[in-house]
């Protein structure tokens, strides 16, 4: 056992090789006490140590930012990837949300069709058939009690209908993509 630990070491820190003999040799291995070390908040761009696996199956000893965890996160937990918005619609202007969260792959852009008719599109195909959902209401527009559909008219566009512009006033949106 003791043999191959320190092949292993050798390999990997490509050290000069030296003869042990294990019952005259004393041969202390310690690791750091993690307790020692200060507790800090982390930045995005901060790395954390970890393994990623191979696709043979061998683990690799790399660094990770914070934030790459932090993205796969919500996918990771929920089953699904999301944008949430409060937005805001008037006279003859496109809707304008305020992004409350956005784990999407891709960037969606917020555009005005016709009166009442409004198109939200994604750079890539994101709304896939049978895995989009979408809550959303008119918020406390001036007719927040009447409804507002919605339809995935393909991979990358979602229309919105309302009865006319004007109505959406905070309306809160959340756009689900299941995996």
């Amino acid at each position: 056992m003791l043999h191959r630990l320190i092949t292993e070491v050798e390999r990997r820190v490509k050290v000069k090789k030296t003869v042990l003999k294990p019952k005259e040799d004393k041969i202390k291995i310690s690791m750091s006490n993690i307790s020692s070390f200060p507790t800090a908040t982390p930045d995005g761009d901060d790395l954390i140590l970890g393994s990623q696996i191979d696709v043979a199956g061998t683990p690799h000893t790399k660094n990770f930012t914070v934030q790459s965890i932090v993205d796969k996160v919500p996918a990771l937990s929920l089953g699904y990837t999301s944008y949430v918005a409060l937005v805001s619609q008037t006279g003859t202007n496109a809707p304008v949300p305020t992004v409350l969260h956005n784990s999407l792959k891709a960037a969606v852009t917020w555009s005005r069709q016709s009166n009442g008719n409004y198109t939200i599109t994604a750079a890539s195909s994101l709304f896939t058939a049978n895995k989009t959902v979408l809550f959303l209401n008119a918020g406390h527009g001036y007719q927040a009690a009447l409804p507002i559909y919605w339809e995935r008219t393909s991979d990358t566009t979602i229309t919105l209908n309302s009865f006319s512009d004007g109505e959406i006033e905070e309306g809160s949106f959340e756009l689900r993509i299941y995996e």
